[in-house]
């Protein structure tokens, strides 16, 4: 006899099978997307590190005085240091701050939040 097509247990089986696949495949590509943007994140951070460093370059004179420094983000877009639209596309919004502390001939550049950066 002929046979026209799967049985009913035939097509359990592959969509059984297929569910099993998929449910050790799905963690680790979602893993993937969260590490893809921690990294990211990283990245951006880095950028507005070096967004700073330009700033502190261009400004040194006003920063000899004290050795804790409190640089807004909004102050590096304003002086072309960064761009807004990298601003606006992140997850650095207005609650974090450039910190730049002073020690021995040295700057240390950190992305901050704001509570985390006392001026001294």
């Amino acid at each position: 006899m002929k046979k026209n097509g799967f049985t009913l247990v035939e097509l359990l089986a592959v969509v059984i099978i297929l569910a099993l696949i998929a449910a050790f495949a799905l963690p680790a590509v979602l893993n993937q997307f969260s590490n893809y943007q921690e990294n990211l994140d990283e990245d951006k951070r880095k950028l507005i590190v070096e967004a700073a460093r330009v700033h502190l370059n261009e400004n040194s004179g006003q920063y000899l005085e004290a050795k804790t420094y409190c640089v807004e983000l909004q102050v590096l877009v304003n002086d072309g240091s960064l761009n807004k639209n990298f601003l606006d596309k992140s997850k650095f919004n207005d609650q974090y701050i450039v910190k730049i502390v002073y020690n021995s001939k040295k700057y240390t550049i950190d992305v901050v939040a704001k509570s985390a950066c006392t001026p001294t």
